[in-house]
């Protein structure tokens, strides 16, 4: 639990590499909760690396099958994913800057916050 927190607390800071090492390391441990996946997933998120972000939603909703905020996550950027097909096409920056906000929103809820 406390490595996760600190995985967190890096998310918050604004250092995702040193996040997704935290997270990756209970991953492969074979320790990893469901906050571990959604962890992992918002920081390859926010390094911008969509595709990893991607196959850790779907290897967290497998292992899983319950977990809400995962399967909402996966949702969410594979809409944002741009259609290869769609070159000519410009990406609709309004819609991405709401999703990219909600996105953080719901990383945000998932963080450890002391209760006051």
């Amino acid at each position: 639990m406390f490595i996760t927190q600190v995985g967190y607390c890096h998310l918050q800071i604004g250092y995702p590499e040193d996040a997704s090492g935290h997270f990756k390391s209970l991953l492969n441990k074979g320790c990893a909760g469901s906050d571990d996946y959604n962890g992992l997933f918002c920081a390859y998120y926010d390094m911008g690396l969509l595709d990893d972000a991607i196959e850790v939603a779907k290897e967290g909703i497998r292992k899983f099958p319950k977990d809400e905020g995962l399967k909402e996550f996966l949702k969410i950027i594979e809409d944002e994913i741009d259609n290869p097909d769609d070159d000519d096409k410009k990406p609709p920056i309004k819609e991405i800057l709401i999703i990219s906000a909600l996105i953080k929103k719901l990383c945000n809820k998932r963080a450890f916050r002391p209760k006051k």
